[in-house]
């Protein structure tokens, strides 16, 4: 499996402090906290690891836009002579 290839220091948000404290439950390596109870993560560290559990498990906590909407301008240009 590819997340046996990565440390847990590679992926965004998991800190030295942090994978300290994970390290102390056991998990070592981005598949051990792929299977981790995220109801048990997010009581013990918060949402934002429970969405970190999520993504490695394939599920997108973020809704990306895909529609760029025009931006209104509103320019004031002087010039002196």
């Amino acid at each position: 499996m590819a997340l046996l290839q990565f440390a847990l220091s590679d992926i965004w948000g998991i800190v030295r402090r942090l994978r300290h404290r994970l390290k102390g439950l056991s998990i070592y390596t981005p598949l051990d906290l792929s299977v981790a109870d995220t109801k048990f993560i997010r009581k013990r560290f918060g949402v934002m690891l429970e969405r970190i559990v999520l993504e490695l498990n394939g599920f997108s906590c973020l809704e990306l836009k895909q529609i760029v909407q025009n931006r209104k301008n509103l320019v004031a240009s002087r010039s002196f002579g």
